[in-house]
């Protein structure tokens, strides 16, 4: 899953962080979420794991 959309949030990531270490982490973190707890996306109302994912990366 992460290669298929690693990308943008990678680039927001950096851009939210400004530092390649600290977007890494949080990209880390924001699919270590999302893999722990499968159910928080079937919960949200995205239709796509990339709207999820995005919005989980920001409002983190």
């Amino acid at each position: 899953m992460y290669s298929n959309h690693k990308g943008m949030p990678k680039n927001i990531a950096f851009k939210l962080t400004g530092s390649e270490i600290n977007s890494d982490n949080l990209i880390y973190s924001t699919f270590k979420e999302l893999w722990d707890s499968p159910q928080s996306f079937q919960d949200s109302r995205d239709k796509f794991v990339s709207t999820y994912l995005m919005k989980r990366l920001i409002y983190n």
